[in-house]
């Protein structure tokens, strides 16, 4: 039986790239949201408490799909401090606001991946605003159909441009 790892999950990835990037942090037991790299998950903004990026694996057909994460590692919504709820909710409307996003989803999944379809076990919250003209996607579980699905979405987008 696989031991899971507790800083995430590969095989929960959507892309080689991903794959190759989980793989050269958790892989090694590293956690990328703790040691951010700042060539790839370029900061926005930084407070006390989170990080705020623009997500380098995005879903297909989203305006922005933009990252928040505790700079501490926390793995549980019940560990967040009233200071940093309060903080996060500012940078949600912040990115909102200076993104000029018309409307989307803010989506924090918890607890174990195989129910949120999490990648990662550092608490952070994704706010995903869709391009307006295709479909677009939060997910939360990844059973066979999602991969066939992602490229459906990829190819909408192609067929609707060409």
């Amino acid at each position: 039986m696989k031991v899971p790892n507790p800083l995430g999950t590969i095989e929960n990835t959507r892309t080689p790239e991903q794959r190759s990037h989980m793989e050269e942090t958790i892989g090694k037991g590293k956690c990328p949201f703790c040691d951010l790299d700042k060539k790839l998950n370029i900061p926005l903004r930084h407070t006390i408490h989170w990080n705020i990026w623009k997500n380098p694996f995005p879903y297909p057909n989203h305006k922005e799909h933009i990252v928040i994460a505790p700079g501490r590692h926390v793995t549980d919504i019940n560990f967040l401090s009233n200071e940093e709820w309060i903080e996060l909710l500012q940078l949600i409307c912040w990115a909102i606001n200076k993104y000029d996003l018309k409307g989307g989803g803010v989506v924090m999944r918890f607890g174990e991946p195989k129910y949120n379809a999490g990648t990662l076990n550092h608490l952070h919250v994704q706010i995903q605003a869709p391009d307006g003209e295709h479909t677009s996607i939060a997910v939360f579980g990844k059973g066979p159909a999602l991969r066939p699905m992602i490229k459906l979405l990829i190819e909408e987008k192609w067929q609707t441009t060409v």
